[in-house]
């Protein structure tokens, strides 16, 4: 019977070191400083996360920046290149409008001369004259169909006639917002 009162003292030792053990983790577990810490260390690996991202996407964004001064500048070297060959080829529209005749005339000039009346223009004002007077006329372009004053018009006539909204805007070539605008200002709908 000794064995078995030593058995059960035993067990029951065994058994309270148990339950302090086991409320000793449930406390550590439970308690708000170990969900405080465990929360704190989430939010760390979360600011970690997001500021690893952050930069790479900064480093990318200043990649595209780059890429894109340096298009920018092709494309106005490219522009400052057609401009010059845009000039030249008007410079030499207009002088093949003036090649039928020189406009200037090969004149020896006499250094030193006393007679003044033996002058001649180098200019041919004549023929400058003429051409300027049969010139096209230049025709001011006619205002079209959905300028600021008659777009409304033209959007309530064709929103009358049953036409959708984007059919409308396809129509006058302009956006939907714009269109809705223009019927909402006019309370057609």
């Amino acid at each position: 019977m000794a064995s078995i009162a030593i058995f059960a003292a035993f067990f029951c030792v065994f058994n309270v070191l148990l339950w302090i053990m086991l409320f000793a983790r449930w406390r550590k577990i439970f308690s708000p400083d170990g969900i405080i810490r465990t929360t704190r260390e989430e939010m760390t690996k979360m600011v970690s996360d997001i500021n690893n991202n952050a930069d790479r996407n900064i480093s990318l964004i200043d990649d595209r920046i780059a890429e894109l001064k340096k298009i920018a500048e092709e494309a106005d070297k490219k522009i400052a290149a057609a401009k010059e060959e845009i000039a030249k080829l008007n410079l030499a529209k207009t002088a093949s409008l003036f090649d039928d005749q020189p406009l200037v005339r090969d004149v020896p000039v006499e250094i030193g001369g006393d007679d003044d009346d033996d002058i001649q223009p180098i200019v041919n004002f004549d023929r400058i004259t003429h051409e300027l007077s049969h010139r096209e006329p230049i025709i001011a372009p006619q205002p079209e169909n959905n300028t600021p004053r008659v777009f409304p018009k033209r959007v309530e006539e064709l929103y009358q006639r049953g036409y959708s909204i984007e059919q409308i805007a396809h129509e006058l070539s302009r956006s939907t917002s714009e269109v809705s605008f223009a019927l909402d200002m006019g309370m057609y709908r």
